[in-house]
C-alpha cells in the first residue's frame, strides 16, 4: 500500500510540473498530493511505531522534554527522505529536513514528550515547506493549535484542522495574546469556526492572557494539567511510551 500511495503522488507530481498555477487543475491536484502525503504519514507512523508536535520556522522541530533522543530513534524512517540534521545546521536553502534535540528546560504542565514546533500553516510558498508541516502534524499523538486572536479565523488553519479530523486525535486549544475583557467574543467565535470545521466536540480552550510587564503570555494555574489528562485519551497501539506533540 504504502508503494502504491507513493507512486500516485509521483504521478500527480509529474502532471502538475506541467500545469500553470492559474489552471483550475493545478489547485486539485495539489490538494490530492498533499491527501496522499497524509496516508503515506499515516502508513509511516504505524509501521515505524512511533509518535511526534507542536513560532516562526521553516523546518520541523523537536524537542525532547523529559525523554531521550535515543527513544525515538525510527524517526528516520517515519520522515523518509527528510534528513534528520543539528538545529544548528538547519538552512532555509534546504525545506527536506528536520532537528531533533534535548530540552534543557523542563516544564511543569508537560509530561515526558517530543514537543514539535511545525511551520505557520499559512505562510507556506513551497512544496517541501508544506511536506514537512503534514508529516509533523500526521505524526502527532496530541495536537496543540496555538492561534492568536489576529491568527484564529485564518482559513487555513481551518482547512489543516479539518484534513485531520480522521486521525482522531486528542486536541488542546491555546489561544494566545488575548487582553482582558476581549475573551468571551473571541471564544464565541473560535467555537463557530470549529463547528463550522469539524463535527467532533469542541475541545478544551486554554486563554492566555498577554502580560505586558513581561511580554509574555500566562499559562493558567488551574490548568497546569490539562495536557496531561489529554495525553491519557492517546490510544497507546504501537506507539512510544514518549508522546508526541
Amino acid at each position: 500500500m504504502l508503494e502504491f500511495i507513493q507512486l500516485l503522488k509521483q504521478r500527480y507530481q509529474s502532471v502538475i510540473t506541467q500545469l500553470d498555477n492559474k489552471n483550475p487543475r493545478y489547485l486539485e491536484y495539489q490538494q490530492c498530493i498533499e491527501q496522499l502525503v497524509y496516508a503515506e504519514a499515516f502508513i509511516r507512523n504505524s509501521s515505524a511505531g512511533v509518535s511526534p508536535l507542536a513560532g516562526y520556522t521553516v523546518h520541523p522541530q523537536g524537542f525532547c522534554h523529559d525523554s531521550s533522543l535515543e527513544a525515538c530513534s525510527g524517526l528516520q524512517y517515519y520522515f523518509g527522505r527528510f534528513q534528520q540534521l543539528e538545529p544548528v545546521l538547519l538552512s532555509r536553502d534546504r525545506l527536506d529536513c528536520y532537528a531533533l534535540s534535548t530540552s534543557n528546560k523542563r516544564s511543569d504542565v508537560l509530561p515526558a514528550c517530543v514537543l514539535w514546533d511545525t511551520p505557520d500553516f499559512d505562510s507556506i510558498d513551497a512544496g517541501d515547506y508544506r511536506e514537512g508541516v503534514i508529516r509533523t502534524v500526521a505524526l502527532a499523538d496530541l495536537v496543540v493549535l496555538v492561534v492568536s486572536k489576529e491568527k484564529y479565523a485564518d482559513q487555513s488553519v481551518w482547512e489543516l484542522m479539518k484534513t485531520i479530523e480522521p486521525f482522531g486525535q486528542p486536541t488542546l486549544i491555546c489561544l494566545n495574546k488575548l487582553a482582558e475583557g476581549s475573551e468571551s467574543l473571541v471564544l464565541a467565535s473560535l467555537e463557530q469556526k470549529w463547528r463550522q470545521s469539524r463535527r467532533d466536540p469542541m475541545p478544551t480552550v486554554i486563554s492566555m492572557l498577554f502580560q505586558k510587564q513581561t511580554a509574555s503570555p500566562i499559562w493558567p494555574e488551574n490548568a497546569q494539567r490539562t495536557i496531561f489528562k489529554l495525553a491519557k485519551r492517546v490510544q497507546p497501539n504501537t506507539r512510544l511510551n514518549n508522546s508526541n506533540f
